[in-house]
């Protein structure tokens, strides 16, 4: 018995030598093999970016040696990084590169490859070439349940033609409303979408309010005053708190006096996150008019909106805090009262350290 115990030992003990041995010879393959491939990206890299600058500064473009179909993603993220990098007549030349390369004919198949990663690089790669004979298989990818994938080959679409994409990019950026809002922006943030914006509105104010408020959310989020009229599009067709909150901020952001009417009329809403924002976008693009708005809003139930309006008023151009100590001495209101000298306190530090 002791025998048969002691041979199990060994034999254990003598898999477990081997398995650390083979472990140890992996991690020095892998490490070797990640050595040569860095040795041979630097190679790759620096031998293609000195062609390409020759070609920028000759005038015509050189002879290309021809890519090893190993190297194409390599060529392709190089040539996208240019892309990126460069404006003007320098992409007009890269592109003019791909095409004699027969490079934008491999970006093409590698739509159809099973990597992801390749997929991606050849979504983009169409994208800067405008490639138009991509359109469906970049249509069917705007439907893949991977959310990058489909993010990615509805961006391409938007940049080759805007107008044309609204059937594929409307229903992929209402499916994805919920997970990933971020990627949206990036495809709704492009110069040439805004051709998109009256069917996603639609489209939007359609949907659930839930998936509305979601689309509001990135449409303040692209950062365009063009995204106002939507916004106030919304608010009038939902009537919903939130949708009226984020118009509210957006038409601050933008410091667009043109919807102060719009700020105005909701000064009494029965939100107070709603009449928080009103207090401090009139405190931005406010007239003299609004200081009864403004007034009344210090006279809140709620802390914030005291705030926000005590703030508006010591920051405004038509009142300042020489102003408000004025309004103080008129006021009946203790939680007023007591929010102006807060505020004093604050805003008196900060003019002194400016």
């Amino acid at each position: 018995m002791q025998l048969l115990i002691d041979q199990l030992v060994f034999l254990f003990g003598f898999i477990l030598l081997c398995s650390c041995a083979f472990l140890i010879s992996l991690v020095l393959v892998i490490r070797v093999y990640l050595s040569f491939d860095q040795y041979a990206e630097e190679r790759f890299r620096h031998k293609w970016r000195d062609l390409i600058v020759k070609s920028f500064t000759s005038k015509r473009i050189p002879r290309f040696p021809p890519i090893a179909k190993r190297d194409t993603y390599r060529f392709l993220r190089f040539w996208n990084y240019y892309q990126w990098l460069l404006k003007g007549p320098e992409i007009e030349t890269l592109n003019q590169i791909a095409v004699i390369t027969g490079i934008d004919q491999r970006a093409k198949t590698f739509l159809n490859h099973w990597s992801i990663r390749n997929r991606l690089i050849a979504i983009e790669t169409c994208g800067h070439l405008r490639d138009r004979s991509a359109w469906s298989r970049l249509a069917a990818l705007t439907r893949s349940k991977n959310t990058i994938l489909s993010a990615a080959a509805a961006r391409t679409m938007v940049q080759i033609d805007s107008e044309a994409a609204i059937p594929y990019v409307v229903p992929m950026v209402m499916a994805h409303a919920r997970r990933s809002p971020d990627l949206l922006v990036g495809i709704l943030g492009q110069s040439n979408s805004e051709k998109i914006l009256p069917s996603l509105v639609q489209t939007a104010i359609e949907a659930p309010i839930e998936i509305s408020v979601r689309i509001a959310r990135i449409l303040e989020a692209i950062g365009l005053n063009l995204t106002v009229p939507f916004l106030l599009q919304m608010v009038n067709e939902k009537k919903d708190d939130e949708l009226i909150l984020i118009c509210i901020r957006v038409i601050g952001k933008f410091g667009d006096s043109g919807y102060l009417d719009f700020v105005r009329s909701h000064a009494d809403h029965k939100d107070w996150s709603v009449r928080v924002q009103v207090a401090a976008t009139l405190g931005k693009l406010g007239t003299e008019d609004d200081l009864p708005k403004l007034k009344q809003l210090l006279c809140d139930k709620f802390w914030w909106v005291r705030y926000r309006a005590g703030q508006a008023l010591a920051q405004a151009s038509f009142c300042g805090i020489a102003k408000l100590l004025e309004i103080q001495k008129l006021m009946s209101d203790q939680f007023a009262f007591d929010m102006i000298n807060h505020v004093i306190a604050e805003e008196t530090p900060m003019k002194l350290q400016g």
